[in-house]
């Protein structure tokens, strides 16, 4: 199909034809409009280039409604994000921050650790709380098939969301508390990339972690802290 109108056009006719579809869905379901909003923010923030968390959103909605039908429209989500960065780093596999990233040792390192099956690292990483981004690199790159590719962080992805919102039905966390988590995960890769510059550029601030244990030890026990 891509051959015959072309990658753009393509891409553009899908989003136009899911977003009328949406758009009559929440018309006619109001009381699925919360679901859909959740399908549109998986599809779009779930891609792994845009720093923004959907823990805290899963656990929100397992509040509510079915850890299985959050799981399952999570899944779908997660599909249609996969479809976009596959053709997307497809598309611009020649650009020369791509062939960087190819390159890089944590790619091979990952490319070590997963000679064996792709399959099931893409299933464990987009499960479990790890990086997601080498695996799914490391499959465009190496050309594997779309049709397992997909299969495979679906798979993951729905065992990832089903069990956070099951996590969200059992404890009812407050939304307050998710608000702050949602926060602290946001500012967490900026303080943490912030940090790095400020060690390049002043290397006398760099501590390892037994002399940071140390200094905290000594605060902990100094008279003025007593005090507090």
């Amino acid at each position: 199909m891509f051959s015959k109108i072309g990658y753009k056009r393509a891409l553009i006719y899908s989003a136009i034809g899911l977003s009328v579809l949406l758009a009559i869905l929440a018309v006619l379901f109001p009381g699925a409009r919360l679901m859909i909003a959740f399908f549109i923010y998986i599809a779009t923030l779930n891609s792994g280039l845009i720093p923004f968390p959907t823990m805290t959103a899963v656990i929100f909605l397992g509040k509510s409604y079915s850890p299985f039908l959050v799981a399952v429209v999570g899944m779908l989500g997660s599909a249609v994000s996969s479809i976009i960065i596959y053709y997307m780093v497809t598309k611009f596999s020649k650009k020369e921050w791509l062939k960087k990233i190819e390159n890089s040792s944590i790619i091979g390192s990952w490319k070590a650790l997963t000679c064996k099956s792709l399959f099931l690292s893409l299933v464990v990483s987009n499960a479990l709380p790890l990086p997601i981004e080498p695996s799914r690199f490391l499959a465009i790159f190496n050309r594997y098939s779309i049709t397992k590719y997909i299969v495979a962080i679906s798979l993951g992805r729905f065992v990832r969301y089903f069990l956070l919102a099951v996590l969200g039905e059992t404890f009812q966390i407050s939304n307050g508390v998710l608000i702050v988590l949602t926060v602290m995960l946001i500012a967490a890769p900026l303080v943490v990339k912030k940090w790095k510059k400020l060690i390049e550029c002043s290397p006398n601030l760099s501590v390892s972690f037994s002399e940071f244990l140390i200094i905290l030890r000594n605060w902990s026990i100094s008279p003025y802290t007593k005090k507090l």
